[in-house]
């Protein structure tokens, strides 16, 4: 009251009576149209803050995605490799067991192949039906009934497909021995350790 009486006698002096409440309430308001802009300025920032972390998650999430279908195709093209490579099968997906026993023994099998399947790969022929498993190798065959290359502990993406194993001494019937075709299961992939 006593502030107001004040402004009045100074605008009479002044000979403007509305003066001093204009500048007051251009003052007040001024002050709360500037506490208006701040508060939107804050909320813009909010907002694009949010936008910002959203985004790079969502940029994350696709690389995943592209990362695991890129090793999802690794793991398809290495089983579609092994299935018709001339030096296991004789037709698409029948292997010859013997080859697959001598090339199971080489060191550099693993390397050789990784130039044509790719890094980090392993197979594994297993034929069905025999009861329990019998990795082959030079001493043991044609008794045995599993083939593993490349083999190591780790994360793995593989694909598993119906293949057969060409038995070149298999059976024996009166006077000759008959070869035979066993029903296999090819399972091939990559190793997805990253």
């Amino acid at each position: 009251m006593i502030m107001e009486t004040n402004i009045r006698k100074l605008e009479r002096k002044a000979g403007a009576s509305s003066f001093g409440g204009a500048f007051l309430l251009k003052k007040r308001s001024g002050q709360s149209e500037m506490i208006e802009h701040m508060l939107l300025v804050l909320f813009i920032v909010v907002v694009l803050i949010v936008l910002i972390f959203f985004l790079s998650g969502w940029q994350v999430s696709q690389l995943e995605l592209a990362k695991t279908q890129g090793v999802s195709e690794a793991a398809l093209a290495a089983s579609k490799t092994l299935g018709y490579y001339p030096g296991l099968v004789s037709d698409p997906y029948v292997f010859d067991d013997a080859s697959l026993t001598a090339l199971q023994g080489l060191d550099s099998f693993c390397s050789y192949m990784e130039q044509r399947v790719g890094r980090e790969w392993f197979a594994e022929v297993s034929v069905l039906g025999q009861g329990e498993k019998k990795e082959c190798n030079s001493l043991n065959y044609p008794d045995c009934n599993y083939w593993g290359f490349c083999i190591r502990e780790g994360r793995k993406v593989s694909y598993s497909l119906p293949a057969n194993v060409y038995r070149r001494q298999a059976q024996v019937f009166s006077a000759s021995i008959a070869p035979r075709t066993d029903l296999a299961v090819l399972t091939a992939g990559v190793y997805n350790d990253r």
